[in-house]
């Protein structure tokens, strides 16, 4: 009896230990699950940061040129005359659309 008793006692006892081992093992599949999801999701935030920075720039490459054209209210073009079509300050806008523009980029970058 007392060796039946040790027997149960020792194969519980190896039992308990297995179970553990693949309770471990599991957590172990699920961290790598976990991981290689975590990944993909940084590989998508990476792609979506690229974008966002070209939609800004093309925002900032447009932005400052109109706030100009806001500004002068865009009295540069009259398409009812039918000699001049563009005012001859139209040169003024470049200038400061451009300047304004460069001024921008250089504090972005």
């Amino acid at each position: 009896m007392r060796t039946w008793l040790q027997n149960n006692h020792t194969r519980s006892s190896y039992l308990g230990q297995r179970a553990q081992v693949h309770i471990q093992a599991y957590l172990s599949f699920m961290a790598q699950r976990d991981n290689a999801l975590n990944f993909n999701v940084s590989k998508a935030a990476l792609r979506d940061s690229s974008d966002m920075r070209t939609i800004a720039t093309v925002t900032l490459a447009f932005l400052p040129a109109t706030v100009v054209a806001t500004f002068f209210s865009t009295a540069f073009f009259n398409f009812q005359k039918q000699d001049q079509v563009v005012s001859s300050w139209i040169w003024l806008y470049c200038v400061v659309s451009l300047g304004l523009t460069v001024i921008v980029f250089i504090g972005w970058y």
